[in-house]
Order: structure tokens, then sequence, then C-alpha cells
């Protein structure tokens, strides 16, 4: 029950970062959702510059584990959101941003998880 406790708090915390990034970010007139894409983008570089720091036994304790990469991780990425998103391109006939923003997706998180992951080995080589 603890640890549900702490997925709960950084859960919480991210998903009213991503929400606050939406408002911020979306606009109505604009086809590609920037506030998602922006989110989930963070959230891969954040998971990897996390991932660098767990797996090197810096004494990261469960809990903080589980409030950032399990809970806040979690809650500032999504990827209902995200699919919601692309079907409503789809259905609104706008495949071609359906496809740039599907692709984009795909390959920037890839490549922020891969930027979090290097700054994290450079911050713990330096």
């Amino acid at each position: 029950m603890k640890n549900l406790i702490f997925v709960f708090l950084g859960g919480g915390l991210g998903s009213c970062c991503r929400y606050a990034l939406a408002l911020l970010l979306n606009q109505a007139e604009s086809p590609f959702p920037l506030g998602t894409f922006t989110a989930n983008a963070l959230s891969c570089v954040f998971l990897g510059f996390a991932t660098v720091f767990v797996l090197s036994n810096l004494n990261f304790s469960d809990e903080v584990r589980l409030i950032i990469m399990v809970g806040f991780c979690g809650g500032f990425s999504t990827f209902s959101t995200f699919d919601n998103e692309l079907l409503g391109l789809i259905k609104n006939g706008k495949i071609y941003h359906a496809l740039i923003y599907g692709g984009t997706s795909i390959l920037v998180g890839l490549l922020a998880l891969l930027l979090g992951i290097k700054l994290g080995q450079k911050f713990l080589l330096s």
C-alpha cells in the first residue's frame, strides 16, 4: 500500500505538469498537439536521466524510484492522450498531420530517452 501512495504522489504531480503544458502549448487552430508531444519528449529525457542514476546504484531508495520513474514519468507522459489525439487527426481527415505527429512522436521519444541517458552518464562521470 505504501508503494501505491508513492506512485500516486509522483503521478499526480506529473499529470498536473502535463496538463499545464497542454494549456500552455496546445492551440485550437493547430492540428499538432504540441503540449502532449512536449510532455512525452521531456518525460523520456527525464526517464533516461533517472535510469542512469538508478542503474548506477547511487542509493536511490525504492520510494524515490517509484515517485520519479513510475509516478512522475508515468503521469507526465501519456500514451492514451497521444493515441486519442492521433485518432482525432485521422477522423478529421488530417492523415498527413497524423503521420507526422505519430512518426515524430515515436522518433523524438526514442532520441529524447537516449539524450537523457547520455546526460545522466555525463553528469555521473563529471
